[in-house]
């Protein structure tokens, strides 16, 4: 059994090559490299929060952002339905009955992570690290490694504030 380090989710997979635009971002706008992004009801790229139902996912940051960054345009990938990312549980084991489920997410500073015990529905779980990658993933490992796809419904919600 290994304790996982909690990572930015890593795009896994798309049918797709990815898309990569531009967005505007206030000053005092800050985020991790690979957090997720939405446009809050000013136009203006922020990280997610806790859930992210509200405002929905719709971009992945490439690079970090310091809330001391000067406003403008900023690079990132803009995500579509038909991509996997590579996540971690915020807490825990990963068993084949989450495979199908949809979970929220957690967000602690910078870091993004999948809440198995989240009422909101962000994410649905497609497989898991153990199952995908046995020589680098155990069925025994905490804060677990989880593949999942965002909903249609959170790509394409609309800007809140």
């Amino acid at each position: 059994m290994a304790t996982l380090v909690a990572r930015n989710p890593r795009l896994f997979q798309a049918a797709t090559t990815p898309k990569v635009v531009q967005r505007y971002a206030a000053k005092s706008t800050a985020w991790g490299a690979g957090q997720f992004l939405r446009i809050n009801t000013s136009g203006e790229l922020v990280a997610v929060s806790n859930g992210a139902t509200t405002g929905g996912i719709s971009y992945q940051a490439i690079t970090d952002r310091a809330s001391g960054d000067a406003a403008g345009l900023v690079w990132v990938i803009k995500i579509t339905p038909d991509m996997i990312f590579e996540m971690n549980l915020t807490s825990g084991t990963a068993t084949t009955a989450l495979i199908g489920q949809k979970k929220g997410v957690d967000v602690s500073g910078t870091t993004i992570t999948v809440d198995p015990s989240a009422s909101e529905e962000a994410v649905t779980i497609q497989n898991l690290g153990y199952i995908v990658n046995p020589a680098v993933y155990d069925s025994s490992d905490t804060l677990a490694v989880v593949y999942v796809k965002i909903q249609t419904d959170i790509i394409d919600a609309d800007p809140a504030a």
